[in-house]
């Protein structure tokens, strides 16, 4: 049969095959074209965010390092798999021979051979990126090792400098580990090879292998085991750094790998270069038998050399006088550890633990303690600030505050400070569209501080910068905040001058439209106004609204990454930082200030910790952490750097703060012109540096064992604290958090901005040490001082303070009283504080309406020795647990006196109502308290005049409070009561309260 076809003799299915195979290699094209922008847009938006924060070269070094490393190690991988193959190849017998296993083996020889060239090349390419791939990730590693310095300190068994152990031996590590891989990769491809083409045969008819066969493979294990002699010589130093359970955690050389485990290394090391020499011997002479018999006696000698005969010396010679092997080896534990978390100089001392009366001159000597005591609870407050300062809906202060000093006119006070950012989550739902949220709600406004030992009359914090526009103590020029802790993903900015401003910048019931408008004028964001800009970060951003939006104008900046945290984070990739920033007014302007740490696990002999626990507490929580788990566990840790984030421009700087640190110095020569010196910080901003929280959870956790330097007492465990749980919480299960007070330490002629926190013995309630450190910069910052109590008085610990407070029936009563109507007690932090000797305590507690309410401050509870006392004032409270000791009154300056100490009113006037009856009816019943107990100590003072007054004011809160309760049940407004005078108490107050 004929077919006949159109003229040129193409098939009618020609052309939609040519179309077909033009249209596959257009979509590989546009696909590669797509992937390649994506790559390209992700690596220049990152080019232009350092060169916004004026860091580039932080980008340049690492990724050039990155890249470096990556075709230098898969460049190796590759010629090492190919040299390998191709050797193998080309030294394949031309005959293979005839025997079964041959000729299977024919099959896949045939099958091979038309692919091979692209097989070795796949193979090649996958190896070197997969090899390239994890050298890069070694880029910081890398860096250490070529920019090493010393830290003038010798490990006491090598005489090496210990920068040797912590910049170097990782590096090297990875390049053994890398020549192992290449080596065993190369040695696997080999044989196969020589398998599949008849250099080798286990079916051999004559030889079982051919000599180039005999010779590649012998070399290549001569090589292996060389690199097992190298690895063998490094693992004498890795016992340096090793851990154990030795003395319930130990890091560092023992008995046992002095004189066991270092000389079997060594022998080890000698028998492998040995061996690799017999199978260098091998591939010239072919005496497998030889080689391999070197293989299994050093298989054998490590297993009895390295294995058993350390554990003779263990069982035999250690275990029996364990203490007396061990003794030196503990001491360089305790030596090193305490060097490698800066506790070395610590100062503990022993303190009296007195509960005895304190003499008027005592009290007077400690009003540097007693007039700095914090009562504002910043993890506590937070729902306060929100309700007095929020504003508007889309504003938002932290759930946990920050602690902070200024120097106002009356002195230096102690401050609980917020910054009132933009939280897109307030905007209601039905304005959340693209414009807002880009374009509209930009950025935060103010900045708001309360004085942190007092309060308004009505439990309120006493705020001294405060309001939208700001107002207050603090000289506020520039209060909006575009970058802050809760500032969105991103936002576009910028007009030309003239142009409306689109930015809402802060609520105005002057504007008619309810609101003054803004156009940003700094300079943090990345300029985007081109068609280029457009397109390139609608591309990272996934959103094409940039591309089409009239938003986005000439003068558009974008801005991302916005986050303190994450701001530094990008800039010192190398730096660990302290998971709480916090914010403080400078020249003017909203600047968030930034804790960074170096960090390093292989310091010798120092004991690991790990961030993650050892930073966890009520507070933070095991998430709070999660920024430091990425290094979690180290033995050595300095805060070298603080770090200042300009809340309206964005702009990152870095100041070396421990200059010393050989890390900080390493990574200063590695990434020159990032960290300023110390000298260049502004005084303004050095005023109100602290010490940071994590660094100082961490030396308190080391601090629970190795406050302890004797050998002998740190071996037998006797001498063990733990850090306390926090009584406030429910369940009482994690640590108490550290806190920043104002105190006077003993000994000292002034008070000092400190960081404290208290210690308890092992598996007991009591105390045993209180530990602070100055965070005041100057020429005591940093110094740790520990007041060790005896272990042979029962000093109450935080936990057996509170249930003392709560146990107390007088305070019980007066709790149980202030928890009537539905309101809701919240305890503040129990503060622990040395006075005459002994320890004080004192704890806020806050009173919140169970309907939505926010927590005022209404009573203080303190402790002294066994006695315990509530009261609505500090001061009240303080005299009725010191006994007939005259407290020193505040002065009226810095403690004003309708905060700590609410004077009596001549005419009792009824405060206004709230609205909440829940609310007025607590109120009514704590204003009932103050003037019974005004009225008994006007009684016990004989001034009757002032005992009349206070039952006028007794009868009026209980008429508020019968009208209250009487709204809550139903009943409408209740007529106050018709009696007065002495029948107030008779007939008015429940019996528990008169008691």
């Amino acid at each position: 049969m004929t077919f006949n076809f159109p003229a040129g003799g193409a098939s009618p299915e020609a052309p939609e095959r040519r179309r077909g195979g033009v249209l596959l290699p257009t979509i590989g094209v546009l696909a590669a074209i797509v992937v390649s922008f994506v790559l390209f847009t992700g690596f220049y938006t990152d080019w232009l965010w350092f060169t916004s924060v004026d860091k580039p070269q932080v980008y340049t070094i690492s990724i050039l390092t990155r890249g470096l490393l990556f075709l230098a190690f898969g460049i190796v991988m590759a010629l090492v798999v190919l040299f390998a193959t191709w050797i193998a190849y080309r030294t394949r017998p031309a005959f293979a021979g005839t025997t079964p296993e041959q000729a299977s083996l024919e099959r896949y020889r045939e099958a091979i051979e038309p692919f091979k060239g692209r097989l070795l090349l796949g193979l090649t390419v996958v190896l070197g990126l997969f090899s390239g791939l994890a050298a890069s990730g070694e880029w910081g590693r890398f860096l250490q090792w070529r920019n090493s310095t010393p830290f003038g300190m010798t490990d006491p068994q090598f005489g090496l400098d210990v920068s040797f152990y912590t910049f170097e031996l990782p590096f090297l590590r990875f390049l053994l580990g890398f020549a192992f891989a290449a080596t065993f990769i190369a040695l696997v491809l080999s044989v196969v090879v020589h398998y599949l083409f008849g250099g080798l045969r286990l079916q051999p008819k004559g030889d079982r292998a051919t000599t180039a066969a005999q010779v590649q493979i012998s070399i290549t294990v001569a090589i292996f085991l060389f690199l097992k002699a190298i690895a063998y010589w490094l693992d004498r130093y890795d016992l340096v750094i090793q851990s154990s359970e030795l003395a319930g955690g130990f890091t560092g050389l023992q008995y046992t790998d002095v004189n066991a485990k270092l000389p079997a290394l060594n022998i080890l090391m000698f028998v492998a270069v040995l061996v690799g020499l017999l199978f260098l011997l091998n591939a010239f002479r072919r005496q497998w038998i030889i080689a391999l018999i070197g293989l299994g006696l050093m298989v054998l000698t490590s297993v009895i050399v390295g294995g058993v005969y350390p554990l003779i010396v263990q069982q035999f010679q250690v275990r029996p006088t364990e203490l007396g092997r061990e003794r030196p080896y503990i001491e360089r534990n305790i030596e090193a550890t305490r060097t490698a978390y800066n506790i070395d100089n610590a100062e503990v001392e022993e303190y009296a633990g007195s509960v005895s009366p304190p003499s008027v001159e005592i009290v007077e000597a400690s009003a540097g303690t007693i007039n700095n005591i914090r009562l504002l609870d910043p993890a506590v407050v937070s729902p306060t600030y929100n309700q007095l300062q929020q504003i508007r809906g889309y504003y938002s202060f932290n759930s946990r505050l920050d602690v902070d000093r200024y120097d106002l006119p009356g002195g230096q006070r102690g401050a609980v400070v917020a910054a009132r950012e933009i939280n897109l989550a307030g905007i209601p739902d039905g304005q959340r569209n693209w414009t807002n949220e880009v374009a509209v709600f930009t950025h935060g406004y103010g900045f708001v501080s309360a004085y942190d030992n007092t309060a308004e009359s009505d439990g309120t914090p006493d705020f001294f910068a405060s309001d939208i526009p700001p107002v207050g103590e603090l000289d506020l020029e520039q209060p909006r905040i575009y970058f802050g802790e809760f500032s969105p993903p991103y936002s576009i900015v910028g007009a030309p001058e003239g142009t409306a401003p689109v930015e809402l910048d802060y609520p105005d019931d002057a504007s008619p439209s309810g609101q003054t408008n803004t156009t940003y004028q700094g300079s943090g964001g990345v300029d985007m106004g081109t068609l280029f800009g457009r397109l390139l970060f609608a591309t990272k951003f996934q959103d094409t609204n940039i591309l089409l939006s009239d938003l986005v104008n000439s003068e558009s900046q974008i801005m991302w990454d916005r986050d303190p945290l994450t701001r530094v984070g990008k800039v010192a990739p190398w730096l660990t930082l302290d998971q709480d920033p916090y914010p403080v007014v400078v020249d003017g302007r909203i600047k968030w200030i930034v804790d960074g740490y170096t960090l390093s696990n292989d310091f010798p002999y120092a004991s690991r910790v790990s961030l993650a626990e050892a930073t966890a507490d009520s507070i933070s929580g095991a998430n709070f952490a999660a920024g430091l788990i990425a290094r979690d566990r180290v033995n050595y840790m300095r805060n070298s750097v603080k770090a200042v984030v300009d809340a309206f421009e964005g702009s990152v700087s870095l100041y070396a703060w421990d200059e010393s640190d050989p890390v900080l110095q390493t990574w200063r020569k590695a990434f020159p012109d990032v960290v300023e010196s110390r000298a260049d910080m502004p005084e303004d901003i050095i005023e109100h540096v602290r010490y940071p929280q994590d660094l100082f959870k961490v030396q308190r956790t080391v601090m629970t064992r190795y406050h302890v330097t004797d050998a002998s007492t740190f071996y037998n465990g006797t001498d063990v604290w733990i850090v306390p749980f926090d009584p406030t919480v429910t369940p009482a299960q994690v640590f108490q958090p550290p806190y920043y007070l104002t105190l006077q330490m003993p000994g000292e002629a002034s008070p000092a901005f400190s960081l404290t926190t208290t210690f308890a013995p092992q598996r007991r309630q009591t105390l045993a040490a209180f530990m602070a450190v100055n965070s005041a910069p100057g020429e005591d910052y940093g110094k740790i001082r520990v007041l060790q109590l005896p272990s042979n008085t029962t000093i109450p610990g935080p936990q057996q303070v509170q249930n003392n407070f709560e146990s107390d029936p007088t305070v019980s009563s007066q709790l149980s009283l202030l928890r009537r109507g539905g309101s809701e007690i919240e305890f503040g932090n129990l503060l622990s504080l040395p006075f005459n000797d002994g320890l004080l305590y004192v704890e806020p507690v806050y009173l919140r309406a169970a309907a939505e309410g926010y927590p005022l401050l209404r009573k203080v509870l303190v402790g002294y020795g066994a006695n315990v006392a509530l009261d609505d004032t500090l001061t009240g409270a303080l005299r009725q647990v010191l006994g007939s000791s005259p407290v020193a009154e505040p002065e009226p300056d810095p403690i004003p006196e309708e905060g700590l100490n609410p004077q009596p009113t001549p005419e009792p006037t009824a405060p206004p109502s709230t609205g909440d009856p829940v609310t007025d009816l607590a109120i009514a019943i704590d204003d009932a308290q103050r003037a019974y107990q005004d009225g008994q100590d006007a009684l016990a003072d004989g001034d009757f005049a002032a005992y009349g007054e206070a039952q006028d004011r007794l009868a009026e809160a209980l008429a508020r409070a019968a009208q209250a309760e009487a709204q809550i049940t139903g009943g409408g407004a209740a007529p106050p009561p018709d009696n007065g005078g002495d029948e107030a108490v008779d007939e008015g107050v429940p019996d528990e309260t008169v008691t």
